[in-house]
């Protein structure tokens, strides 16, 4: 009998001692992004169409993991009875954090130097895609990342990204939806 009454007891004690444990799922904890990664925060949307020559797409680009020593990014235009493969633009980048500031003439200059003549023009669409690679020379590109980094725009990966040219900038834009 007595046995009975102190099962009951003890497993009371159990539970009450496991309910003093700290709700870990409350506490605002930080993005973390593990391994290889570069972020770009976006704070320019798109390039102004009424505006070619002075305006730009882009914003900081980091490298929160310090692991990265050197990023490309390749660019691909997108137009009504146009589309290109994806080209380097320009050099890659070494030193971060870096202001990334991508204008109508930098991609002309791009397609420029792979013996295409294009003009950016409203409408246009250009597509990014970036690779990231680490002091031993591993790559990581956009598939490499986890599928939560991948489907959130919060990460703000620099990857795969997009960007428009439009006179209109009113609208709000996620330049990191899947394409």
């Amino acid at each position: 009998m007595k046995k009975i009454f102190f099962l009951p007891v003890i497993l009371l004690l159990v539970f009450s001692f496991s309910a003093c444990e700290k709700d870990e799922s409350l506490d605002p904890l930080p993005l973390l992004v593990q391994g290889q990664f570069m972020r770009l925060d976006i704070t320019r949307d798109r390039i102004d169409a009424n505006n070619l020559e002075t305006s730009s797409f882009g914003g900081m680009l980091t490298n929160p993991s310090n692991d990265v020593v050197r990023y490309e990014l390749l660019v691909r235009l997108v137009r009504t009875g146009f589309s290109s493969e994806y080209i380097p633009l320009g050099d890659p980048l070494t030193s971060f954090p870096q202001d990334l500031a991508i204008t109508a003439q930098k991609v002309e200059d791009a397609y420029l130097a792979v013996g295409t003549n294009v003009t950016i023009q409203q409408g246009d669409k250009l597509r990014f895609i970036g690779y990231s690679y680490n002091s031993q020379g591993v790559r990581a590109a956009y598939r490499d990342l986890s599928t939560t980094v991948r489907s959130e725009a919060g990460y703000k990966q620099a990857y795969r990204f997009n960007c428009a040219v439009e006179a209109d900038l009113k609208q709000t834009v996620n330049n990191y939806e899947t394409y």
